[in-house]
């Protein structure tokens, strides 16, 4: 399974968007027996509701990023609401830290999903320092969430 843009595909190919080669792969993995407990991407697939039921359908985690301008947050009959922000240690692989902070949106309480704000600097919103993400985990999440990511 290759990604291929359209352009570049041989006569008579088959285009499949990089989600949709995703979706093949966590399937064609999962009837192989390979087993997991949590799937991170980028907001690329983070913006694919198709990609998002294949969890949905195998009862299988996720952590994703999402744009800030997520479709969630702009439907104007809703309104977010913004908890109040937690600091945490970055923990790299190198074994260096940083303080970052995490801070959980939610549209609604019955909502399955909950939105995460992650940032290093929460008054400014550093550009390439900011991200968003949504996840079906629970629970107290922040720290986990934020070293996860």
């Amino acid at each position: 399974m290759l990604y291929k843009p359209r352009k570049r595909l041989e006569v008579g190919g088959i285009y499949k968007t990089k989600p949709q080669l995703a979706m093949e792969i966590i399937e064609a993995l999962l009837k192989l027996g390979f087993n997991f407990d949590l799937v991170l991407a980028d907001s690329l697939y983070g913006e694919s509701p198709t990609f998002i039921a294949v969890f949905s359908k195998h009862k299988k985690h996720y952590l994703l990023a999402i744009r800030s301008n997520h479709r969630e947050f702009s439907l104007p009959e809703q309104e977010a609401k913004y908890i109040v922000w937690q600091e945490f240690e970055r923990k790299f692989s190198d074994g260096k830290s940083e303080k970052r902070y995490i801070q959980q949106i939610n549209e609604s309480e019955s909502r399955l999903i909950t939105y995460w704000r992650i940032t290093t600097d929460p008054n400014n919103f550093p550009k390439n320092q900011t991200w968003y993400v949504k996840t079906d985990l629970k629970s107290d999440m922040a720290a986990l969430l934020g070293n996860l990511y």
